[in-house]
């Protein structure tokens, strides 16, 4: 029997006719939003009936750069999150890819399967850790409180104390402690508005993060294969070749990053075991991971244990302060051995960069870009590596193959000397 197509979607039985079987109703109901793959429109379905000048070419082609960096440096503010959702689809696409593979399951749900372990984990370790850490803080606010007591004491109806065989006058104490609290309270009595929008701004970083590496997860390898595939065919070799140097070059990073993190939770670890701080494996761990973190995270990461060894006790009896000088001072002798030695000689080793670029490449996009310059530096600095050496082949290349049987460039892939 002839069924009529109608042009909203919906397929119509002819007159005379009426199936009221479940069937049929579902899939009445469903056509709409059902497009057959013929009925889809992309943009390489445009027509194009004549081609541009050379020279409109460089026109639009420059125009286009200009424009697309002019959004860009517009947007700046708003690319942090969009960078780090591609690191971590970067990160995590392998093993997504590879789970498909195996086990058959759709791609959005091995996604979410993802994101829920890594939520667990991040949970679980922060659970682990902080029932043991509420104790030692519980410890640390009796011994503020002890230390207020006696402050209290020492001071009330008395003009003057003894401290450190010094006569201090109460007056001028009070009036010298006084001043910096109140100016600090006054700095963040005007600054609590700045900070609340900070803590929202970045909840919203970190939703807005995890959103686009959900996305980009969910497109895998398909996108890549997408945009290498509009690069015309004469040249998408070229282009695939410098694309696969680049996975190299991010790999070696990670790899490397990975060296600097298990050599550095290591030392660590075996630095606050030997002094006898409480929970040396835990802050070892946690102090290789945020070493990642430039300026803040050896901070965060050297604290508590600094904060155990003043309230603590320690395997060689020293007093409260020296025992946090030297877990202070070990850390900062670690964390500039880290900057300055460990991380351009392995990291910049593993991608072929001269130690010299790397520590250029780490302040340099400090300055350019603050903590997720740094973070970036190195990553940057070796994929700008390859994009310039092809750049530099392409200049120097006068013909194929003839010029490159004669004197050809070494290979993109063979560190430079």
């Amino acid at each position: 029997m002839l069924r009529a197509r109608d042009p909203t979607g919906f397929d119509r039985l002819s007159s005379g006719t009426r199936r009221t079987d479940l069937q049929s109703v579902l899939r009445l109901v469903s056509t709409p939003f059902r497009r057959d793959r013929a009925d889809r429109r992309d943009v390489r379905d445009l027509v194009i009936t004549s081609v541009w000048s050379r020279r409109t070419k460089w026109i639009v082609a420059i125009a286009t750069v200009l424009v697309g960096i002019a959004i860009l440096w517009g947007a700046r503010d708003m690319l942090a999150p969009f960078i780090w959702a591609a690191i971590i689809a970067y990160l995590f696409t392998p093993l997504v890819s590879f789970a498909k593979r195996r086990i058959g399951v759709p791609r959005p749900v091995l996604v979410l399967i993802v994101y829920a372990i890594g939520i667990n984990v991040i949970f679980w370790t922060f659970w682990i850790i902080s029932r043991p850490l509420a104790g030692e803080l519980e410890r640390f606010a009796d011994g503020v409180t002890r230390l207020a007591s006696w402050v209290e004491v020492q001071i009330t109806g008395t003009d003057a104390i003894q401290v450190f065989g010094q006569t201090l006058q109460v007056d001028d104490v009070v009036q010298e402690l006084s001043d910096p609290v109140r100016a600090l309270a006054q700095q963040l009595s005007g600054r609590l508005v700045e900070l609340t929008f900070g803590i929202i701004e970045t909840l919203f970083n970190v939703i807005l993060t995890l959103v686009a590496a959900f996305y980009l997860l969910l497109a895998g390898p398909r996108l890549l294969r997408r945009v290498i595939s509009l690069v015309p065919e004469p040249n998408r070799v070229e282009v695939e070749s410098v694309v696969g140097r680049l996975d190299d070059v991010l790999h070696g990073f990670i790899r490397g990053q990975l060296i600097v993190i298990l050599i550095m939770s290591t030392i660590i670890y075996v630095g606050l075991a030997i002094i006898g701080i409480p929970f040396a494996l835990v802050f070892g761990i946690a102090a290789g991971f945020l070493e990642v973190i430039p300026v803040f995270g050896p901070i965060v990461a050297a604290i508590p244990p600094i904060a155990l060894a003043f309230f603590g006790a320690n395997a060689f009896g020293w007093p409260g302060w020296l025992a946090a000088l030297v877990v202070a001072s070990m850390y900062f002798v670690l964390t500039h051995l880290e900057d300055y030695l460990l991380t351009p000689n392995v990291i910049g080793r593993i991608v072929n960069i001269h130690p010299f670029v790397a520590l250029f490449a780490l302040f340099a996009g400090a300055t350019i870009w603050g903590v997720n310059g740094v973070i970036l530096a190195l990553p940057a600095a070796a994929m700008g590596r390859v994009v310039l050496t092809y750049v530099y082949r392409k200049l120097i290349a006068s013909s194929l193959p003839e010029a490159r049987a004669d004197n050809a460039p070494p290979a993109m892939g063979n560190p430079a000397e």
